[in-house]
């Protein structure tokens, strides 16, 4: 009998043993796993950090209403618009166009008529951004590649904007944005497309 309850507590403690090697060789593992990936987001950060470069990138909304197209001016803040908000980049340049419908004639041909109930917002936005695989990224993971979208939000306004390019050259750029509004002829928001496209003058 009592060879019987020694043996039983012989298995008791080497089951507890054996639970006690596994928790610690778990452990080890969580241990590694964490550093390893703790490691990874701090490299990616000082990457993000030391490689980024203040671009400008010229940018579009359309049809935008008279009260939201208040809400944005020269010098403006945008902000992601994700759980964590954050700040994206700083408009410092702003133009505000009557919105051109475009209208088919019966010969084939189009033109394009100002609608007075809506603007279109052309501007530039200065960010700081890391060339990727996948383009130019900005430190919360947006891309911003010439004919992406982009939510932000400026002064409770939220909406989304197209980027038209993006460029370190800040003179390049504002002679682009202000081809655009001076010369609405030849650049003209192409229906569907979600950009400004080059049209035939």
């Amino acid at each position: 009998m009592n060879e019987s309850v020694n043996n039983q507590t012989k298995k008791i403690r080497f089951n507890i043993i054996d639970l006690v090697v596994i928790l610690l060789i778990l452990g080890c593992i969580a241990a590694v796993v964490l550093r390893f990936l703790s490691r990874d987001t701090l490299t990616s950060a000082a990457m993000m950090k030391n490689d980024s470069v203040e671009m400008y990138v010229p940018f579009a909304i359309t049809f935008v209403e008279p009260y939201a197209a208040e809400k944005m001016e020269t010098g403006n803040i945008l902000y992601t618009t994700g759980a964590e908000s954050t700040e994206m980049g700083e408009v410092v340049c702003l133009n505000k166009l009557p919105t051109r419908d475009r209208v088919d004639k019966a010969d084939g041909t189009f033109q394009f008529v100002e609608n007075p109930n809506y603007c279109d917002i052309i501007g530039i936005i200065k960010i700081s951004l890391v060339e990727t695989d996948q383009g130019f990224v900005s430190a919360d993971s947006n891309v911003f590649n010439p004919n992406c979208t982009v939510s932000f939000s400026c002064n409770d306004w939220v909406s989304v904007f197209t980027v038209l390019d993006v460029s370190e050259n800040e003179e390049e750029m504002f002679s682009f944005v202000n081809s655009i509004s001076s010369n609405r002829a030849t650049y003209d928001y192409h229906e569907g497309s979600d950009t400004y496209a080059r049209l035939d003058s």
